[in-house]
């Protein structure tokens, strides 16, 4: 294995751990967790504003049904007064005056359920307003600090690249394609020595072929974990 592309790899090393650091860094992580709370908080309050705006117009609808319902319980109360002697309208005017009654207490009901939802509704959206407004400075003070650490790396970055690319201009265009094409997967190392019969980087055991096909291309690609293999 040219010795061009395991001094690029080695440097490529040198990359990811910057990379890795700044990945991993508590001030990305926390800026990361805010950054979703607050996408899913818009979403959140959006729902929860269309819920208010419901709740209300059912509430409102109910007061007109209760407020009819009165109205009309009185129009029968003073139709019976007129109807002392008629029996029959009596009776009818009794039953439509218990329709109502009934009618009115699950009204009632009903306004007291919306009115509690109502309520709940209102607080968890200040609750959350309030979250909300916790994450977004969270999000601001961290997405900062990661950014002054990003800035920090940006030179060792920098000379590290151009390293490389300053390397890439002595290694085989066709390797180097491989080798990018396989690092873009997220494995690494991408280059492993042979060890023994089997692949430096999962230790699956070659075939007597695929030994074959080391021996006189110089490196093949391991069928399982994608590495390039390479002989010392």
């Amino acid at each position: 294995m040219d010795q061009n592309i395991l001094d690029y790899q080695q440097q490529d090393g040198v990359l990811r751990r910057i990379e890795n650091e700044l990945q991993n860094s508590e001030e990305r992580k926390r800026a990361a967790a805010a950054k979703s709370f607050l996408l899913e908080g818009e979403e959140v309050i959006a729902k929860t504003d269309k819920k208010a705006g419901d709740l209300l117009v059912k509430f409102q609808n109910l007061q007109h049904t209760l407020a009819e319902c009165v109205q009309m319980s009185e129009e029968y109360e003073a139709l019976m007064k007129e109807s002392k002697e008629d029996e029959d309208e009596l009776s009818y005017l009794n039953k439509k005056i218990q329709q109502l009654n009934d009618t009115l207490k699950k009204t009632e009901h009903e306004l007291t359920v919306i009115s509690q939802q109502m309520e709940e509704t209102a607080k968890n959206f200040v609750a959350y307003r309030q979250k909300f407004g916790a994450a977004k400075e969270e999000y601001t003070k961290n997405k900062k600090k990661y950014d002054e650490l990003k800035a920090a790396k940006a030179g060792e970055i920098k000379a590290v690249k151009e390293k490389m690319a300053g390397i890439a201009k002595g290694v085989d265009k066709k390797i180097l394609e491989r080798y990018q094409a396989v690092r873009n997967d997220k494995i690494f190392p991408v280059l492993v020595p042979l060890n023994g019969n089997m692949c430096g980087g999962c230790n699956t055991e070659l075939s007597l072929n695929e030994m074959g096909r080391l021996k006189n291309q110089g490196y093949i690609e391991c069928d399982n974990c994608k590495r390039i293999i390479y002989q010392k």
